[in-house]
């Protein structure tokens, strides 16, 4: 009997000098299982095509097609569809016991064969077995047969393997997880991270062909659940590996900003805390002001709670700063950790930050992870950023403001905290127009949200112009006033300038 699947290393040597000096390689050719079968059940018969792309002027081939030998048992091969290929090129028992079928053909320096894309060279059917795995893959390996198609002159395709996937349902899996999305906020982002710091060091089973990419994954329950909103562990391991340790973390950073509603981020779909009923004796969490120099590489401690009022039963915290986007460098904005009386940042903390200069904002979280409180006052955090080479007649004032702060304690209960704007001095600036002139005029209250209070003691104004943050003119008054109007303007820093009979007077002033 002859004995072709041994053919193709005859070949092989018959054109050993065609391939020695053979430089070109050809095309790409995908060779890639194929089926449209894609959930299964056990005993099911599961056949796929070994399809091909980009097969022209092929002369000769060998491959490997591979599998689990517990998920999946041989049965036949079917439909061989190029002249001369059938079961004798095939490698068959012993190496179908082990997930492996081997092949070899060529046309012996015969007419090369083409195919049209989507064609296919045989159908591998196998029947579906008890041990099957949630998720379950046929694939082109180059082991133990290599993978080469070449044609009659001995020139080798580019080629790029594929693979097919089913599933066979799992009663267990019955948790759709996104990965890093631990809160089921429907969008990753900061507040992701304090579940993974509630639930850290805990273990349960592994996601079925786990991966941090952006789509649905079925998980099977855990035991542990956060202890108030009682998302179950299995959303907050989101690698998949059966741990809750720093390397959830990954995913977070990752995927933030992803939503599962595929309709961009929505603001209203964000976990926000619940509505506090603050009182002066809360702690308050705000950035330390400083006075600062334009061009300035600066760091300003982010402080949780004060010598008079303590930060008590703290397990982590998710926030934003807002910083003025007309006093700092855009995309020179970052987080710092060190000194924090949380903890240790390296070995008793995790933490996570993203900037959002689009937005002026920067989104931070930090948890401990030995679900024990902690009390204390002062720095937890730090934002680092660059000063911007503004000009200004007098000190600048920069404001900075903790925005949505979600306090957490080991029981998942939210610790209330005052927010309150601050603002830090920037010196060394450069006068536009008269000082002497400045010190006449005052603007209050700043910031300010509706009105403004102008005084210009006995100073005669002809004008008045509102400018943007970019210095665009916004509206112009051609008389004097003593209230201007600032409702309607969305928050940021503007200019406010003065055109009297002894010159021109700008005041800067804060919009909240």
């Amino acid at each position: 009997m002859k004995k072709r699947f041994l053919g193709l290393s005859l070949v092989l040597c018959l054109l050993s000098l065609n391939l020695a000096f053979a430089s070109t390689t050809l095309e790409d050719l995908s060779l890639y299982p194929y089926s449209d079968q894609d959930t299964l059940e056990v005993g099911d018969q599961y056949c796929v095509e070994i399809r091909v792309d980009g097969f022209v002027n092929v002369a000769g081939f060998q491959f490997t097609v591979s599998w689990n030998p517990e998920a999946l048992q041989f049965d036949s091969l079917l439909g061989f569809n190029v002249p001369g290929l059938d079961i004798l090129n095939f490698g068959l028992p012993p190496l179908v016991d082990d997930g492996v079928v081997t092949t070899s053909w060529n046309t012996a320096f015969e007419t090369p064969v083409t195919l049209s894309d989507g064609s296919h060279l045989v159908k591998v059917c196998f029947t579906v077995l008890p041990d099957a795995e949630f998720v379950n893959t046929v694939q082109i390996a180059g082991v133990p047969t290599a993978i080469e198609f070449f044609d009659n002159m001995g020139e080798l395709f580019n080629v790029i393997p594929g693979s097919s996937t089913f599933y066979v349902p799992d009663e267990n899996l019955n948790l759709s997880v996104w990965p890093g999305d631990t809160d089921l906020s429907e969008i990753v982002d900061n507040f992701d991270l304090l579940n993974i710091g509630l639930a850290y060091g805990e273990t349960g089973p592994t996601r079925p062909n786990a991966s941090a990419i952006w789509q649905q994954q079925l998980a099977a329950q855990w035991t542990y659940s956060t202890p108030n909103s009682t998302i179950n562990a299995a959303h907050i391991d989101t690698d998949g590996n059966g741990i809750i340790n720093d390397a959830d973390v990954q995913a977070v950073e990752q995927n933030w900003g992803e939503t599962t509603n595929f309709g961009g981020e929505d603001e209203e779909n964000r976990l926000t805390p619940l509505p506090e009923a603050l009182t002066l004796a809360d702690p308050a969490i705000i950035v330390e002001p400083q006075t600062v120099n334009p061009g300035q590489e600066a760091t300003f401690n982010i402080l949780f709670g004060d010598e008079t009022t303590l930060a008590e039963g703290v397990y982590g915290l998710a926030f934003t700063v807002v910083y003025d986007p007309v006093a700092v460098v855009s995309s020179s904005v970052s987080a710092s950790f060190s000194d924090s009386w949380l903890g240790d940042e390296n070995g008793e903390l995790i933490k996570i930050f993203r900037d959002r200069p689009e937005d002026n904002r920067l989104d931070i979280a930090i948890s401990r992870i030995n679900q024990q409180n902690r009390d204390g006052q002062g720095a937890i955090a730090q934002i680092n950023l660059t000063i911007a080479e503004i000009l200004q007649e007098e000190n600048y004032p920069m404001a900075f403001e903790i925005e949505n702060p979600r306090i957490i304690n080991v029981q998942e209960q939210l610790i209330p905290a005052l927010h309150p704007i601050t603002f830090s001095e920037i010196m060394g600036t450069t006068a536009t127009g008269s000082p002497e002139l400045s010190h006449r005029v005052n603007l209050y209250p700043i910031p300010a949200r509706d009105l403004l209070q102008l005084s210009t003691d006995d100073l005669i104004v002809d004008a008045i112009e509102l400018l943007s943050p970019e210095g665009k003119v916004v509206q112009r008054w051609e008389q004097a006033l003593t209230q201007i109007p600032i409702s309607i303007l969305a928050p940021g820093t503007y200019i406010l300038q003065l055109f009297t009979r002894e010159g021109m007077v700008q005041k800067r002033f804060v919009k909240l």
